[in-house]
Formats: structure tokens, sequence, C-alpha cells
């Protein structure tokens, strides 16, 4: 008997049911705030979800106008190019190997970081695509690269300072 038949038989026992409902009762879901108790286990229809979803976007403050994905799906295809390779190794002969911040140099342990942000690049030249990345000189300056270790490059990039 596989996973999902087993878990079809428990729902089955009505203890088990009612153990689930008490254990969830009180939990809010996300999606639930959108709609009212009367649409409570409805499905919604496409064109109902795409409003719903026009209504939010925006409004959050981390949205970005739907460009994170295109930005991921491109810095990929970036690293995965020569001349990113070729600026990471330039940027880690210059700084000799050795972490920036804490002067680890630690094999396997050393990261280059893009001063200026890769996104912030990517946004003000408007590049599309690898065409265009190759062609942006701002990309590939090794003075806007700094070798970290792993650890500085997190505290770096996470950190309100740059």
């Amino acid at each position: 008997m596989n996973r999902s038949e087993k878990q079809k038989l428990l729902w089955q026992n009505p203890e088990y049911r009612k153990h689930m409902s008490d254990a969830h009762k009180g939990n809010v879901f996300p999606y639930m705030s959108l709609l009212g108790k009367s649409h409570k286990g409805k499905k919604q229809s496409e064109e109902t979800k795409r409003k719903i979803s026009d209504a939010k976007k925006g409004k959050n403050w981390n949205w970005k106008g739907g460009y994170t994905k295109r930005f991921n799906d491109l810095k990929e295809i970036i690293r995965r190019c020569f001349e990113y390779r070729q600026w990471r190794s330039d940027v880690f002969h210059r700084d000799g190997f050795i972490c920036q911040n804490c002067g680890n140099n630690k094999g396997g342990n050393l990261e280059t970081h893009h001063i200026k942000s890769l996104y912030d690049i990517i946004r003000q030249y408007d590049i599309k695509n690898l065409e265009n990345a190759i062609k942006c000189e701002e990309l590939w300056d090794i003075n806007n690269g700094l070798t970290l270790c792993n650890k500085c490059h997190l505290k770096v990039t996470f950190s309100n300072k740059t």
C-alpha cells in the first residue's frame, strides 16, 4: 500500500477527521482573508483568480512588477557564460584569492561579489538577454567585483551596509 492509499484510509476514520479538524481550528490560511466565509471551500474560476491577483499586484512592498522571475532566469544565464567566469577569475586573481573582508583564503570558500549589484546593473541598462549583458561594460568591470568568503558575502549582501 503506497502513501496516498494510507492517507485515504486515515481520512475515512471519523476519529482522525475530528482530530485533524480540532488541530486546525483557528488557523487562518493566507487566501482566506481574500474570501468571505460564504466562499470557504469553493473553487474560484480562472477569471476570479486573475481579478484577485490583479487587485493585489503592486500592493506588497517587495513587488517588482513581475520582474523577479525574468531577472532570476537571466542571472542564471549570465552566471553560466564564459564572460562571467572570466570576470570572476579576474577578480579572484586581482585579490590574490583572499577574502577582502576577513582575510580568509580557504579554497572552495571564496565567492565574488558585485559591489553594484547584478540586479541594479540589469535594471539600469535594461538588459533583456545574454547578448545585451555581454555588451554591458559595467557588468564585466573587475573594479565592481570583490572576493569574499561565503560568510562575509552573506553579511555584505544581506546587511543594509554595502
